[in-house]
C-alpha cells in the first residue's frame, strides 16, 4: 500500500499496488475497492471532494466526489511519479523518478519541471510543502530536502544514512510537528518545524520499507508497508 490518505477520524483512501484504490468509511477495519487502473504511488486531497493521485509512468488521477471516482488528466512523463502534494486550486507539485520535481500553478494541467540537487542520483520519493513556497522533498539517495522558493533551490537538512536509506514519506501533522519515514522501517520526528530531525522514542511498526503515511493529529496516523499491511498509531 503506497499510497494513503486520511480524510477524518473515520475516511481513509488508500492506493496501492495492481491500481487498486480503497476506500474505508470505519477507520480501516473495512474496506471498499474504488475502482481498478495504473499502479498508485502518491495522494493527496485538497478539501473533503478534490484529490489528486499519481503513479506509474507519470499518470495523474483526479477526483471531485470524494475519492467514488477518478478521472485521468495527465500524464507527466514517461517514468513513474511517486508523490504529489495539493497545496491550493492551482498548486500542485509532484515528485517523481531520477530526482524529477514538478510544479503545476494551474491545479494539475500543466507542469514545469525542477529538479533536486542530486538530480542524477535517484528518484524523488515525497514531496510535503506547508505553502505555495516552502517545502520539503525526500528520496532514494536518504535526504530530506528543504526549499523556499518552490523548488528553485534546494538544502540537505537531514539524511537516513549511507546504505538502506531511501526516504519515502514525509508527513507533518501542523506547523511544527512532521514524520519521516523509508527503508527499514526508520522512522524520524521534528517538532521544530524540520529544523532537525530524531528517531529518539520512536518504535516503528516494523523493518519492512515503509510507503506512505497519513496522520489525523500528532497521535493518530496510518502507515502501510512492503509487508502488505496498514498500520495504525494512536
Amino acid at each position: 500500500c503506497r499510497a494513503a490518505y486520511m480524510k477524518s477520524p473515520t475516511e481513509i483512501i488508500v492506493g496501492a499496488d495492481m491500481g487498486n484504490i480503497l476506500r474505508s468509511t470505519n477507520g480501516g477495519s473495512v474496506w471498499n475497492l474504488l475502482t481498478t487502473g495504473s499502479y498508485l504511488y502518491g495522494m493527496d486531497f485538497l478539501d473533503a471532494n478534490t484529490g489528486i493521485c499519481v503513479g506509474y509512468r507519470g499518470i495523474v488521477l483526479k477526483t471531485t466526489n470524494s475519492g467514488l471516482g477518478w478521472n485521468d488528466i495527465k500524464t507527466i512523463h514517461g517514468f513513474e511519479a511517486y508523490d504529489v502534494d495539493v497545496v491550493s486550486s492551482n498548486n500542485v507539485f509532484v515528485g517523481s523518478a531520477s530526482g524529477r520535481f514538478y510544479s503545476s500553478v494551474d491545479g494539475g494541467l500543466n507542469f514545469t519541471e525542477r529538479n533536486l540537487p542530486n538530480v542524477s542520483s535517484g528518484s524523488t520519493k515525497t514531496l510535503w510543502f506547508f505553502n505555495a513556497n516552502e517545502g520539503f522533498a525526500g528520496g532514494e539517495m536518504g535526504s530530506i530536502y528543504y526549499t523556499t522558493n518552490a523548488g528553485v533551490l534546494w538544502t540537505s537538512v537531514y539524511s537516513f544514512g549511507a546504505s538502506f536509506n531511501n526516504v519515502e514519506d514525509i508527513f507533518f501533522v501542523n506547523d511544527s510537528v512532521g514524520f519521516a519515514c523509508g527503508e527499514r522501517g526508520r522512522f524520524v520526528k521534528t517538532v521544530n518545524r524540520g529544523q532537525t530531525w530524531d528517531s529518539t522514542g520512536i518504535d516503528g511498526p516494523n523493518e519492512n520499507t515503509l510507503w506512505e503515511m497519513s496522520f489525523l493529529n500528532a497521535n493518530t496516523g496510518y502507515v502501510g508497508s512492503t509487508n502488505g499491511c496498514i498500520y495504525k498509531t494512536s
